[in-house]
């Protein structure tokens, strides 16, 4: 289902690989076979950079060792917030590897994605926040349920409960994302 903004509304659980939290698939994909074909992931991403998407992969699990040691892999992302500073770090040692053996390239490009999926999520939150009375009834319609998502679920219902008769809900703070 896509939202006001062109953007796809999971209907799906949000939780990534053994109920840790994290995306688990694309969300942006429209809902058109037509449309999506636009989005080549195999073969206008991974059949363009199959060294360069294992090296990142690689980043990935080293990363999870070190910062949680013994845990299936997962983006702890609480534990490093600062994306851009640190993929400019890397960026500046490119062609080298870091102190651990890794590229330092592998490490901007990781720092990189890390940065773009947070954007594409924060766009698709203040969508959804936007428009919680459009999804209720969306929802409704579609006999679409939101109750998977307890995210979805709490700003549909704080927006609802504050909005006043016209519907239109009224701005608040505690923003679950």
């Amino acid at each position: 289902m896509q939202n006001q903004n062109n953007l796809y509304v999971p209907q799906v659980p949000g939780t990534g690989i053994l109920g840790v939290s994290g995306p688990t698939r694309a969300i942006i994909l429209p809902d058109s076979a037509k449309e999506r074909k636009c989005f080549p992931v195999a073969s206008g991403f991974m059949d363009y950079f199959p060294d360069a998407i294992c090296a990142v992969a690689g980043v990935s699990y080293r990363g999870n060792e070190q910062h949680n040691p013994g845990q299936p892999l997962h983006w702890a992302r609480e534990k490093s917030t600062d994306e851009a500073d640190t993929m400019l770090r890397h960026f500046l040692q490119r062609g080298t590897r870091d102190s651990d053996g890794i590229r330092h390239s592998a490490k901007m490009a990781w720092r990189a994605l890390a940065l773009l999926q947070k954007e594409i999520e924060a766009e698709q939150a203040a969508s959804i926040n936007q428009q919680p009375t459009a999804l209720i009834q969306q929802a409704a319609v579609s006999q679409v349920s939101l109750s998977y998502n307890p995210h979805i679920d709490s700003t549909i219902q704080a927006a609802h409960a504050s909005a006043d008769a016209t519907g239109v809900p009224h701005d608040t703070n505690d923003d679950p994302f």
